[in-house]
């Protein structure tokens, strides 16, 4: 299994899973708003390292998130 964060630029991936311990329940409510949730299809859009941040698509919706909060939704990639 990949990490998010794993992913490359124009690539897609599944989400199989949350870390829940690694993730706090504030977090992982905000994510499933957005649609991470098992299941959902994620499309990295841009890796930019100098902000450690991922610019994802997921369900139409482009959406930033931070690397270090990559590291912890588990993936499976296409």
């Amino acid at each position: 299994m990949k990490k998010l964060s794993d992913l490359k630029e124009k690539s897609k991936g599944k989400i199989i899973s949350l870390e829940r311990p690694a993730i706090s329940d504030s977090q992982i409510t905000e994510l499933l708003e957005l649609g991470f949730y098992p299941g959902a299809i994620v499309e990295c859009q841009s890796y930019q390292p100098s902000l450690e941040k991922m610019v994802l698509m997921i369900g139409g919706t482009i959406v930033g998130l931070r690397v270090e909060d990559c590291k912890h939704i588990i993936i499976e990639s296409n």
